[in-house]
Order: structure tokens, then sequence, then C-alpha cells
């Protein structure tokens, strides 16, 4: 599993709690979202600038 192993490099992660009625048009149909303490969902944002030893 070379993901597992992958070197990450600069990497920022953030998470908001969002109003699911926010996130369910752009969600595929095929996925559900998941609601934590009161009604609200994560919606997370990763950014990495170079990743070695991947295939993406």
């Amino acid at each position: 599993m070379s993901f597992l192993t992958a070197e990450w490099r600069k990497l920022a992660l953030a998470s908001y709690d969002v109003d699911p009625k926010l996130l369910n048009p752009t969600c595929h149909m095929a996925l559900s979202l998941t609601f934590g303490t009161g009604g609200a969902t994560s919606a997370s944002l990763v950014s990495c600038s170079k990743m070695s030893g991947c295939l993406v």
C-alpha cells in the first residue's frame, strides 16, 4: 500500500461545520452526508504542494 507510506509536504487541512442544506445540492447522489452534534456536518479542505511515493 504505497499510499500509506507516501511522503506528504506542506500539508494544510481545514475542517468546518456546515449546514447540511448547503452541501446536499453538491453531494453526489451515491454519497450521503453524516451528521455530528447539533445536526451539522463537516466539510474539509486539503491542500498538499508535494507528494512522493504515491500514485494519485
